[in-house]
């Protein structure tokens, strides 16, 4: 391999396609890849591309999904990511005691207008947990989720509900939601107080049913 096509290889290249998800589907070959990437102008050049990734086995393991390139990224570099699958992901984080607005407000793809989105009603998720649920509110456990920038929140509220059952699953009062009370069983100071020290009473200015004062438990 030349001087110019290992430079080629090596050197930043700038490109204008660093806020796009470039997809690579599942059973496309390296030469597909390599033309996706310099059809997008994300690699300089073809042949030297393709070249490297002929001389090296490990590198034609490429794995499909959706990717981001910052500018500038040597080409190396940008099959480099998609060899590792290091696909594109999103934080989003699910602090102690929000309620179903809140969660809400925290969803990529949320409706237009404050309205709640229809997967924060699927209760169908919950329903051996809690009958009586009309929301996921209290269900959601609090965590940073990194998740791929493609999954619906339908996917992201799923993973969070499946945290909470697991995590309830080892707690040693499974009766008791996490860290929110439902309509049907809210949470008390004492029982805030009884979740191993790990949480601490913070009073809400919500209400169950009965107009009794409900506490969110804050780590």
């Amino acid at each position: 391999m030349g001087f110019l096509s290992y430079r080629s290889l090596h050197v930043p290249f700038s490109h204008r396609a660093a806020d796009e998800l470039i997809t690579i589907e599942p059973g496309m070959g390296a030469r597909e890849v390599v033309e996706l990437l310099y059809e997008r102008g994300i690699i300089p050049n073809r042949p030297g591309t393709g070249l490297s990734l002929m001389l090296n086995p490990a590198g034609r393991r490429l794995q499909a999904g959706d990717y981001e390139f910052e500018s500038p990224i040597a080409p190396l570099a940008a099959l480099e990511k998609i060899r590792r699958g290091a696909v594109a992901t999103r934080r989003i984080m699910f602090r102690p005691g929000l309620n179903i607005y809140e969660v809400n407000d925290l969803l990529p793809n949320r409706p237009a207008s404050g309205k709640l989105d229809p997967a924060l009603l699927d209760v169908r998720l919950i329903a051996d947990l809690d009958p009586q649920a009309t929301s996921l509110e209290g269900y959601i456990f609090p965590d940073t989720y990194i998740v791929p920038k493609r999954a619906t929140n339908a996917e992201i509220l799923a993973e969070a509900a499946a945290q909470h059952r697991q995590r309830q699953s080892t707690n040693s009062n499974p009766a008791l939601p996490f860290y929110v009370g439902t309509s049907s069983r809210p949470m008390t100071w004492a029982d805030c107080r009884g979740l191993s020290g790990q949480y601490q009473p913070r009073h809400s200015e919500q209400c169950d049913a009965g107009g009794r004062d409900r506490y969110v438990c804050a780590s």
